[in-house]
């Protein structure tokens, strides 16, 4: 299988309007393993102001009994969002994945970018790789979609067109605790 997510254009385009809003949504889809890479097929989101989602929901724990039932031809694939209203001004941390201050990013100074991650300028247990790293010891759950202002886009207006769905997989040997995965929008798909 290719390391790569692809989801449809009507997918696509449902999570780019959820990062106009206040609040940071988390989600979770369910996955068809292909030889082309993982598609996205169905998912929820909790829209709550939470940037952890529950785990222990029905609708989870249905995504859980399919990939347990079928793990060679699905995946449970979670999601969050980094938020910012149309119109409004990206903050400098809204592009990126968050890197918690407790693990080697000690080695950087908080509140910068690196590689691609924003080293968080306090510590808290929720931070995108703090999750990363959870949900793969606890459920062997590696791939998440991260959707977000596209990255250098900090002090530019927000618009749609500055949305970006970036996807990751665990890895342990990363400071982050992921690494970025290509994501492909397909034409013609329904979902």
């Amino acid at each position: 299988m290719e390391e790569r997510m692809l989801l449809g254009k009507i997918m696509a385009e449902r999570l780019v309007n959820l990062v106009n809003s206040d609040l940071e949504v988390g989600g979770y889809f369910i996955a068809e393993v292909t030889p082309q890479g993982i598609i996205l097929y169905q998912g929820d989101v909790d829209c709550g102001g939470k940037t952890q989602v529950s785990l222990n929901n029905n609708s989870f724990q249905k995504y859980m009994g399919a990939y347990l039932a079928y793990p060679d031809q699905t995946q449970v694939v979670l999601m969050h969002t980094h938020n910012c209203k149309w119109g409004e001004k990206v903050l400098p941390y809204n592009p990126y994945w968050s890197v918690n201050p407790d693990m080697d990013s000690l080695r950087f100074e908080r509140g910068t970018v690196v590689n691609g991650f924003y080293i968080s300028k306090k510590f808290n247990s929720s931070c995108d790789n703090g999750v990363a790293e959870s949900v793969h010891k606890e459920y062997s759950l590696d791939y998440h979609l991260f959707v977000h202002p596209r990255h250098n886009s900090e002090g530019a207006i927000m618009t749609p067109g500055l949305v970006e769905i970036t996807s990751y997989i665990y890895d342990a040997g990363s400071f982050s605790r992921v690494r970025e995965i290509p994501t492909s929008v397909i034409e013609g798909k329904n979902v």
